[in-house]
């Protein structure tokens, strides 16, 4: 969890992230070659699920702004012509 915190510094997606973890955990578990190195591995899986949610919110809060502004009046003459 102090992974996916550091990394969005807001605890709604931090606790997304979190939870996506868990997820990839249940379905790959067995798959962790040594049991010492579990803690490694949620770690790593932590930082990279966070980074690509990170990634997606940023996408996604670019395209709603795009989606928001309504196009410059040069724009609409044009496309009036």
């Amino acid at each position: 969890m102090a992974v996916c915190r550091r990394v969005f510094g807001n605890a709604e997606d931090a606790e997304d992230a979190f939870q996506a973890t868990f997820l990839i955990f249940v379905r790959s578990a067995r798959s962790i070659a040594k049991q010492e190195s579990v803690s490694t591995w949620l770690h790593g899986v932590a930082h990279r699920v966070a980074l690509r949610a990170k990634a997606d919110r940023a996408r996604r809060r670019a395209r709603e702004r795009q989606v928001q502004r309504p196009p410059a009046p040069d724009t609409l003459h044009e496309a009036c012509l």
